[in-house]
């Protein structure tokens, strides 16, 4: 069981890092650099591109459960 254990927390580890190598790279705008543009339907495409507009984070304003 602990030879399980560790592998585990090694496999979440490798995760971890990866997923931080790539909030990293997207923040140094490192694909565009390189010549490589994101898949099709890939948000934010660029640095100043917003996540959400103006009408998705205002689209629940109205209803009373928000």
């Amino acid at each position: 069981m602990r030879i399980v254990n560790r592998v585990l927390l090694a496999l979440i580890g490798v995760l971890l890092v990866g997923a931080g190598a790539a909030v990293v790279a997207a923040a140094l705008d490192l694909p565009a650099r390189w010549g490589m543009s994101p898949p099709d339907g890939w948000s934010p495409r660029a640095p100043d591109d917003v996540l959400l507009t103006d009408a998705d984070r205002t689209r629940w304003v109205g209803e009373g459960w928000w």
